[in-house]
């Protein structure tokens, strides 16, 4: 049975992970591995190499620094455009706040909306 474009469900695995008590488990397609299998070798990965992610990320963002800083400016100046009215209403409300000198929470800048 397919469920979506990477989905289907095929026999179940031998960890038996059984998809909403169907009796099979939900597999990629591309791979034909089931994905809590998937998900959980990836978790375990992570765990056990999380020094070394770190590292990579960190030598990633070094050699390309330029690029990601110019994609964020990008992406900053969407967002500030597209919720201009939220922000501004936000920092209202928290500079009022702030002013009186009571204590502010995060939430209670988001009640604001």
């Amino acid at each position: 049975m397919v469920l979506t474009d990477k989905h289907y469900l095929g026999t179940l695995c031998k960890r038996g992970h059984d998809y909403r008590g169907t009796g099979n488990s939900l597999r990629y397609k591309k791979f034909r591995s089931c994905v809590r299998c998937s998900k959980q070798q990836h978790t375990k990965y992570v765990e056990d190499n999380q020094d070394t992610i770190i590292q990579y990320r960190q030598e990633y963002y070094q050699k390309n620094k330029a690029k990601i800083l110019q994609k964020q400016n990008i992406y900053n100046k969407h967002y500030y455009q597209e919720n201009k009215k939220d922000i501004n209403e936000y920092q209202k409300f928290y500079r009022g706040q702030h002013n009186k000198g009571t204590d502010i929470s995060m939430e209670d800048c988001l009640e604001v909306k």
